[in-house]
């Protein structure tokens, strides 16, 4: 089994986004135990709205292009909103990143809509796993929450 890089500070930081999250959109962000490989369920109104992943990152907002996420939490996220859906249909996948400059998000959409690549930790690499296939997800895609 591959071991856990979590740390109660990545913890610590995702619940600070969250608390914003929550605290500008007036809703509430339900954690996901990991098996489910997204990282909450967002509810507006106590309602399933939308799935949600979480980034938080140490850069400025515009120093790169894109923000990378791993294909398989894309995948994942895109299975869960096909299968799961809410009273009203299909719920949004939103993607968080919170970086230096602030929280910004988008809705993803179809891996057939992004660049994928061979990407992940190349100087500090955990383990053989830190190298994966990743969607490049357009800053242009974002918006300021």
């Amino acid at each position: 089994m591959r071991k856990i890089y979590e740390t109660e500070e990545d913890l610590q930081r995702e619940a600070a986004v969250i608390k914003q999250i929550e605290h500008s959109r007036k809703v509430r962000f339900l954690k996901l135990p990991m098996t489910w490989k997204v990282d909450g369920l967002i509810l507006h109104k106590n309602k399933p709205f939308a799935w949600a992943e979480i980034k938080t990152r140490a850069f400025n907002w515009g120093e790169f292009p894109d923000v990378i996420l791993s294909l398989k939490k894309l995948k994942a996220g895109l299975l869960l909103q096909k299968y799961l859906q809410g009273e009203s249909g299909k719920l949004e996948l939103l993607f968080f990143v919170s970086s230096n400059s602030g929280i910004y998000y988008t809705k993803l959409r179809q891996e057939s809509e992004y660049e994928v690549k061979i990407g992940g930790r190349y100087k500090d690499k955990r383990d053989e796993y830190d190298v994966e296939r990743v969607a490049h997800i357009p800053i242009e895609d974002f918006k300021k929450l």
